[in-house]
């Protein structure tokens, strides 16, 4: 976008949108990121809007930019369309892991059958698990299974995400936490 962006984003890295009124669930200011996110640091900004769909929710493919321009319009973020400099749009068939109803019971199956094999399926589509799939998530759950193959120490982060999101881990770096 042309300019810089508005005060309230400025300091924010992404911002969700539950309510329905846009396309997009998710809006990043990429630029906040890095500058060289953008061409022209300084005279230009960006954002990076996430559309899903699903089985239960289909997208429009050949409406889907305008309908994206639109609701960033809407949000009043962008005020005319014309700042608007470029726009890029790139569909990912899977970009997240969808949890089912027997998530828990089908890997408590898969998992081990994996790892009698000797594959220890771990990180953002390796367990299946959203709810600890961040990239320190992820992280945590490969330092952990080496942890466990190499110390016989206790996994949490990727069989205990409720345990595993409510502890702090000690900084700087002390001993682990079992």
């Amino acid at each position: 976008m042309r300019g810089q962006p508005p005060e309230a984003l400025r300091t924010k890295c992404w911002l969700y949108f539950p309510e329905g009124n846009t396309p997009f669930y998710r809006a990043t200011v990429f630029s906040n990121y890095a500058v060289s996110n953008v061409p022209r640091p300084g005279e230009t900004w960006s954002l990076m809007c996430e559309v899903a769909e699903s089985a239960y929710r289909s997208v429009d493919q050949r409406t889907l930019l305008d309908d994206v321009v639109r609701g960033v319009l809407s949000t009043g973020f962008v005020r005319d369309a014309r700042d608007i400099v470029s726009t890029w749009s790139h569909r990912a068939a899977f970009g997240y892991p969808t949890p089912g109803l027997h998530r828990d019971e089908t890997l408590a199956e898969i998992i081990p059958f994996f790892e009698g094999y000797g594959v220890f399926s771990r990180g953002r589509f390796g367990m299946w698990r959203y709810e600890v799939s961040n990239q320190d998530h992820s992280f945590m759950q490969g330092v952990e299974v080496v942890e466990r193959l190499v110390n016989s120490r206790q996994e949490i982060t990727a069989f205990d995400p409720d345990h595993a999101n409510s502890r702090r881990h000690p900084w700087p770096f002390e001993k682990w936490e079992s």
